[in-house]
Protein backbone atom coordinates (compact mmCIF):
# COMPACT_ATOMS: atom_id res chain seq x y z
CA UNK A 1 0.00 0.00 0.00
CA UNK A 2 1.28 3.15 -1.01
CA UNK A 3 1.85 6.71 0.85
CA UNK A 4 -1.43 7.83 -0.82
CA UNK A 5 -3.80 4.54 -0.25
CA UNK A 6 -2.70 4.68 3.12
CA UNK A 7 -3.66 8.58 3.73
CA UNK A 8 -6.85 7.65 1.65
CA UNK A 9 -7.78 4.75 3.84
CA UNK A 10 -7.41 6.95 6.96
CA UNK A 11 -9.63 9.64 6.05
CA UNK A 12 -12.33 6.82 4.91
CA UNK A 13 -11.91 5.81 8.55
CA UNK A 14 -12.80 8.96 10.15
CA UNK A 15 -14.58 11.00 7.98
CA UNK A 16 -18.52 11.46 7.74
CA UNK A 17 -19.95 8.99 4.48
CA UNK A 18 -21.20 11.77 2.01
CA UNK A 19 -23.01 8.47 0.00
CA UNK A 20 -26.00 8.51 2.84
CA UNK A 21 -26.42 12.53 2.50
CA UNK A 22 -29.30 12.01 -0.21
CA UNK A 23 -30.99 9.08 1.11
CA UNK A 24 -34.92 9.19 1.85
CA UNK A 25 -37.93 10.75 0.55
CA UNK A 26 -37.96 14.00 2.21
CA UNK A 27 -34.59 14.72 1.34
CA UNK A 28 -35.34 13.84 -2.67
CA UNK A 29 -38.44 15.96 -2.36
CA UNK A 30 -36.55 19.28 -0.92
CA UNK A 31 -33.31 18.58 -3.38
CA UNK A 32 -35.50 18.57 -6.91
CA UNK A 33 -38.79 20.70 -5.68
CA UNK A 34 -37.80 23.24 -3.32
CA UNK A 35 -34.01 23.69 -3.87
CA UNK A 36 -35.05 23.84 -7.91
CA UNK A 37 -38.24 25.24 -7.44
CA UNK A 38 -39.38 27.55 -10.09
CA UNK A 39 -37.89 30.67 -8.51
CA UNK A 40 -35.03 29.53 -6.79
CA UNK A 41 -31.17 31.08 -6.85
CA UNK A 42 -30.41 27.09 -8.16
CA UNK A 43 -32.81 27.14 -10.78
CA UNK A 44 -31.31 30.39 -12.07
CA UNK A 45 -27.85 28.77 -12.11
CA UNK A 46 -29.14 25.68 -13.61
CA UNK A 47 -30.32 27.83 -16.76
CA UNK A 48 -26.86 29.16 -17.23
CA UNK A 49 -24.59 25.74 -16.58
CA UNK A 50 -27.25 24.39 -19.65
CA UNK A 51 -25.45 27.04 -21.61
CA UNK A 52 -22.30 25.95 -20.41
CA UNK A 53 -22.78 22.36 -21.03
CA UNK A 54 -24.24 22.76 -25.13
CA UNK A 55 -20.94 24.72 -25.33
CA UNK A 56 -19.03 21.08 -24.27
CA UNK A 57 -20.93 19.32 -26.02
CA UNK A 58 -20.23 21.03 -29.08
CA UNK A 59 -16.32 21.80 -28.19
CA UNK A 60 -15.08 18.22 -27.30
CA UNK A 61 -17.69 15.91 -29.24
CA UNK A 62 -19.50 17.07 -32.07
CA UNK A 63 -19.97 15.31 -34.53
CA UNK A 64 -19.15 11.73 -32.75
CA UNK A 65 -21.27 8.84 -31.30
CA UNK A 66 -21.74 9.83 -27.71
CA UNK A 67 -21.90 7.19 -25.03
CA UNK A 68 -22.68 9.05 -21.90
CA UNK A 69 -22.11 8.20 -18.27
CA UNK A 70 -23.88 10.84 -15.25
CA UNK A 71 -21.83 9.78 -12.19
CA UNK A 72 -24.25 10.45 -8.92
CA UNK A 73 -26.92 11.52 -11.07
CA UNK A 74 -29.07 12.14 -8.25
CA UNK A 75 -32.68 13.40 -9.48
CA UNK A 76 -31.54 13.69 -13.30
CA UNK A 77 -31.40 17.05 -13.73
CA UNK A 78 -28.22 16.75 -15.62
CA UNK A 79 -29.03 13.19 -17.46
CA UNK A 80 -33.07 14.34 -18.81
CA UNK A 81 -31.08 17.26 -20.32
CA UNK A 82 -28.40 15.55 -22.28
CA UNK A 83 -29.70 12.35 -23.05
CA UNK A 84 -31.50 13.55 -26.59
CA UNK A 85 -27.79 14.48 -28.10
CA UNK A 86 -26.29 11.17 -27.09
CA UNK A 87 -26.60 7.51 -28.68
CA UNK A 88 -25.99 5.38 -24.99
CA UNK A 89 -27.17 7.40 -21.73
CA UNK A 90 -26.57 5.66 -18.69
CA UNK A 91 -27.16 7.00 -14.95
CA UNK A 92 -26.03 6.03 -11.48
CA UNK A 93 -26.71 6.96 -8.17
CA UNK A 94 -26.80 5.54 -4.62
CA UNK A 95 -29.42 7.14 -3.42
CA UNK A 96 -32.94 4.57 -4.27
CA UNK A 97 -35.16 7.80 -3.20
CA UNK A 98 -33.25 10.09 -5.64
CA UNK A 99 -33.59 7.78 -8.72
CA UNK A 100 -37.16 7.64 -8.22
CA UNK A 101 -37.40 11.35 -9.40
CA UNK A 102 -34.97 10.23 -12.67
CA UNK A 103 -37.01 7.50 -13.73
CA UNK A 104 -39.70 9.53 -14.26
CA UNK A 105 -37.89 11.96 -16.11
CA UNK A 106 -35.73 10.30 -18.45
CA UNK A 107 -36.36 9.19 -22.16
CA UNK A 108 -34.98 6.66 -23.02
CA UNK A 109 -31.13 6.77 -20.18
CA UNK A 110 -30.83 3.23 -18.67
CA UNK A 111 -30.89 4.48 -14.63
CA UNK A 112 -28.50 2.06 -12.09
CA UNK A 113 -28.71 1.96 -8.38
CA UNK A 114 -25.26 1.04 -7.06
CA UNK A 115 -21.82 2.25 -6.17
CA UNK A 116 -19.28 1.89 -8.63
CA UNK A 117 -16.20 2.80 -5.98
CA UNK A 118 -17.03 -0.72 -4.55
CA UNK A 119 -18.71 -2.35 -7.88
CA UNK A 120 -16.63 -2.14 -11.07
CA UNK A 121 -18.60 -4.43 -13.09
CA UNK A 122 -21.75 -2.79 -12.80
CA UNK A 123 -21.23 -0.56 -15.45
CA UNK A 124 -19.79 -2.27 -18.71
CA UNK A 125 -17.65 -0.18 -21.18
CA UNK A 126 -15.98 3.23 -21.72
CA UNK A 127 -17.40 6.62 -22.37
CA UNK A 128 -16.64 9.46 -24.13
CA UNK A 129 -18.88 11.90 -21.61
CA UNK A 130 -19.05 11.66 -18.12
CA UNK A 131 -20.41 14.51 -16.18
CA UNK A 132 -20.83 14.47 -12.05
CA UNK A 133 -22.53 17.94 -10.75
CA UNK A 134 -22.93 18.76 -7.27
CA UNK A 135 -21.31 15.70 -5.74
CA UNK A 136 -16.74 16.25 -5.56
CA UNK A 137 -17.50 19.49 -3.48
CA UNK A 138 -19.16 17.69 -0.64
CA UNK A 139 -18.32 14.34 -0.84
CA UNK A 140 -15.25 13.23 1.76
CA UNK A 141 -11.48 12.84 0.53
CA UNK A 142 -11.60 9.56 0.12
CA UNK A 143 -14.50 9.16 -1.19
CA UNK A 144 -13.54 11.86 -3.75
CA UNK A 145 -10.05 10.14 -4.71
CA UNK A 146 -12.13 6.42 -5.15
CA UNK A 147 -14.53 8.33 -7.87
CA UNK A 148 -12.02 9.57 -9.83
CA UNK A 149 -10.15 6.26 -9.99
CA UNK A 150 -12.97 4.55 -11.32
CA UNK A 151 -14.23 7.78 -13.88
CA UNK A 152 -10.65 7.51 -14.88
CA UNK A 153 -10.97 4.14 -15.93
CA UNK A 154 -13.86 4.01 -17.15
CA UNK A 155 -13.90 7.34 -19.82
CA UNK A 156 -12.11 6.88 -23.16
CA UNK A 157 -8.62 8.00 -24.13
CA UNK A 158 -10.88 11.08 -26.14
CA UNK A 159 -13.52 11.30 -23.95
CA UNK A 160 -14.25 14.19 -21.72
CA UNK A 161 -15.34 14.25 -17.88
CA UNK A 162 -17.24 17.67 -17.11
CA UNK A 163 -17.57 18.65 -12.88
CA UNK A 164 -18.73 21.20 -11.37
CA UNK A 165 -18.64 22.77 -7.76
CA UNK A 166 -21.14 24.57 -6.46
CA UNK A 167 -19.37 26.20 -3.53
CA UNK A 168 -15.63 28.14 -4.64
CA UNK A 169 -14.03 29.23 -1.83
CA UNK A 170 -12.63 32.33 -3.79
CA UNK A 171 -16.21 33.96 -4.36
CA UNK A 172 -18.37 36.19 -2.49
CA UNK A 173 -18.97 32.95 -0.84
CA UNK A 174 -16.18 32.99 1.60
CA UNK A 175 -17.60 36.04 3.63
CA UNK A 176 -20.58 33.86 4.47
CA UNK A 177 -17.98 30.80 5.45
CA UNK A 178 -15.80 33.11 7.61
CA UNK A 179 -18.82 34.63 9.18
CA UNK A 180 -20.17 30.85 9.86
CA UNK A 181 -16.13 29.78 11.00
CA UNK A 182 -15.36 32.61 13.54
CA UNK A 183 -18.65 33.49 15.12
CA UNK A 184 -21.36 30.33 14.56
CA UNK A 185 -18.47 27.32 14.65
CA UNK A 186 -20.01 26.05 11.57
CA UNK A 187 -18.21 24.95 8.86
CA UNK A 188 -19.29 25.57 5.11
CA UNK A 189 -17.58 23.34 2.40
CA UNK A 190 -15.69 25.21 -0.13
CA UNK A 191 -13.09 24.26 -3.01
CA UNK A 192 -11.01 26.55 -4.77
CA UNK A 193 -10.42 26.29 -8.93
CA UNK A 194 -6.66 25.57 -7.87
CA UNK A 195 -7.47 22.93 -5.19
CA UNK A 196 -9.79 21.16 -7.50
CA UNK A 197 -7.24 21.41 -10.51
CA UNK A 198 -4.72 19.77 -8.26
CA UNK A 199 -7.02 16.68 -7.01
CA UNK A 200 -7.77 16.18 -10.83
CA UNK A 201 -4.06 16.13 -11.87
CA UNK A 202 -3.25 13.55 -8.69
CA UNK A 203 -5.57 11.37 -10.74
CA UNK A 204 -3.82 12.07 -14.14
CA UNK A 205 -6.92 14.71 -15.36
CA UNK A 206 -5.98 17.71 -17.16
CA UNK A 207 -8.31 20.69 -16.88
CA UNK A 208 -9.19 22.05 -20.42
CA UNK A 209 -11.66 24.32 -19.81
CA UNK A 210 -13.51 26.49 -17.05
CA UNK A 211 -16.84 28.16 -16.78
CA UNK A 212 -17.64 30.47 -14.18
CA UNK A 213 -21.74 30.19 -13.56
CA UNK A 214 -23.17 32.27 -10.78
CA UNK A 215 -21.11 35.54 -9.42
CA UNK A 216 -23.95 36.37 -6.86
CA UNK A 217 -24.54 33.95 -3.38
CA UNK A 218 -27.78 32.92 -2.57
CA UNK A 219 -29.06 35.36 -0.23
CA UNK A 220 -27.70 38.10 -2.52
CA UNK A 221 -29.91 36.34 -5.47
CA UNK A 222 -32.89 37.10 -2.95
CA UNK A 223 -32.36 40.89 -2.62
CA UNK A 224 -31.94 40.96 -6.90
CA UNK A 225 -34.81 40.80 -9.48
CA UNK A 226 -34.39 37.87 -12.00
CA UNK A 227 -33.63 40.44 -14.69
CA UNK A 228 -30.98 42.13 -12.66
CA UNK A 229 -29.30 38.60 -11.85
CA UNK A 230 -28.83 37.79 -15.16
CA UNK A 231 -27.54 40.75 -16.54
CA UNK A 232 -24.79 40.71 -14.03
CA UNK A 233 -24.27 37.12 -15.05
CA UNK A 234 -23.63 38.68 -18.72
CA UNK A 235 -21.59 41.36 -17.95
CA UNK A 236 -19.42 39.30 -15.51
CA UNK A 237 -19.21 36.70 -17.42
CA UNK A 238 -17.35 39.06 -20.23
CA UNK A 239 -14.41 39.69 -17.63
CA UNK A 240 -11.80 36.60 -18.70
CA UNK A 241 -10.39 36.77 -15.34
CA UNK A 242 -13.64 36.78 -13.03
CA UNK A 243 -14.97 32.96 -13.57
CA UNK A 244 -12.10 32.09 -11.14
CA UNK A 245 -13.78 34.14 -8.83
CA UNK A 246 -17.73 32.52 -9.50
CA UNK A 247 -19.83 31.03 -6.93
CA UNK A 248 -20.09 27.78 -9.06
CA UNK A 249 -17.82 26.73 -11.94
CA UNK A 250 -17.33 24.26 -14.41
CA UNK A 251 -14.32 22.47 -15.51
CA UNK A 252 -13.88 19.97 -18.43
CA UNK A 253 -11.18 17.48 -18.27
CA UNK A 254 -9.19 14.93 -20.02
CA UNK A 255 -6.78 11.77 -19.35
CA UNK A 256 -3.42 12.88 -19.27
CA UNK A 257 -2.20 9.52 -21.50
Amino acid sequence: MDKNQKKYRFSEETEIDYRKSHIGKDKAYFYEYEMYGKDSYDTAVWELEKCCLIKCIEKYVKNVDINYLDFACGSGRIISFLETKTKRSLGIDVSEDMLGITKNIVKKSKIIKGDITKEHSLIIGKFNLITSFRFFLNAQSSLRHKVLDVLYEKLTRDGILILNIHGNKFSLRLFSALLRKYIFQQTLNQLSFWEMKKILIEHNFKVVDLYGVGYTTRKLYKLFQKRLFYLSEAILGKIGFMKYFAVNFILVCKKIL
